[in-house]
C-alpha cells in the first residue's frame, strides 16, 4: 500500500538556512520515489512538500496523509498537537540534535552497528 508522506517546509533550530532545510526535504522526498513495496511492483510512498497551513488543511479536509515529517526540532510543539488531534497520523520531527530532556523511541528494527555508534557519541 502506497504511503502518503507531507514533509512540512517551516522552522529552523539553530543557525541551520531555510535552504538547507528545503534541500534536505527534496533529498527525503527524492528517495521515498525510489521506494517499492517488498515484490518490487509497486512504489511504496508518495512525498509531497508543503508549508505547515496547507498540510493542516489537508489533514482537516480528510485527505489522506499517512506520515507528517517536520524538519526540525522547533516545530516540536506543533507536531505535539497535530499528533494529539490527529492520534492515527504518523508525525516525525528530524533533529540533528537528540534533545537530553526527551525520551528516545526507537524502533528495534532501526538498530545496527552504526546507529549505536551515533546514538552512543552524541
Amino acid at each position: 500500500m502506497k504511503r502518503r508522506v507531507v514533509l512540512i517546509n517551516e522552522g529552523s533550530w539553530g543557525s541551520v538556512s531555510p535552504e538547507s532545510y528545503r534541500r534536505l526535504l527534496e533529498s527525503i522526498r527524492n528517495s521515498m520515489k525510489m521506494l517499492k513495496s517488498p515484490d518490487g511492483k509497486n512504489d511504496l510512498a508518495e512525498a509531497e512538500i508543503c508549508e505547515l497551513k496547507e498540510a493542516e488543511k489537508k489533514i482537516k479536509e480528510g485527505e489522506t496523509v499517512d506520515f507528517l515529517i517536520f524538519n526540525s526540532r522547533g516545530m516540536l510543539d506543533v507536531a505535539r498537537r497535530i499528533k494529539k488531534e490527529y492520534p492515527r497520523l504518523k508525525v516525525v520531527v528530524l533533529t540533528g540534535l537528540l534533545p537530553e530532556e526527551e525520551v528516545i523511541l526507537i524502533d528495534k528494527n532501526w538498530i545496527s552497528g552504526e546507529f549505536l555508534q551515533n546514538l552512543l557519541s552524541f
